[in-house]
């Protein structure tokens, strides 16, 4: 459980406006830790392609972060921007 959180702590210092690693609850920190456990879902879908529980997750994480995007994108166009510069999207 610390690795993980170590992890995030790691990703929100990196990807977060503020730049702290206790900043979990910004929409950047929270894109990001989305976006990283999507990224190791689908890692995990690579081994086991008839996990259809795993896709579905992976399904409503994809639409949960796009939602926060467009949410970020409404309330502050340049947070949104330098965001989507470290992202690389």
């Amino acid at each position: 459980m610390e690795s993980r959180q170590n992890t995030n702590s790691d990703l929100f210092e990196k990807y977060s406006f503020s730049g702290k690693s206790t900043d979990c609850g910004s929409p950047e920190s929270q894109i990001v830790a989305i976006m990283d456990r999507v990224l190791k879902l689908t890692e995990y879908i690579k081994k086991n392609p008839k996990d259809n529980v795993t896709k579905l997750s992976i399904t409503k994480l994809v639409c949960r972060r796009r939602k926060m995007i467009k949410y970020l994108k409404r309330v502050s166009m340049s947070r949104y921007e330098a965001l989507i510069n470290k992202i690389g999207k």
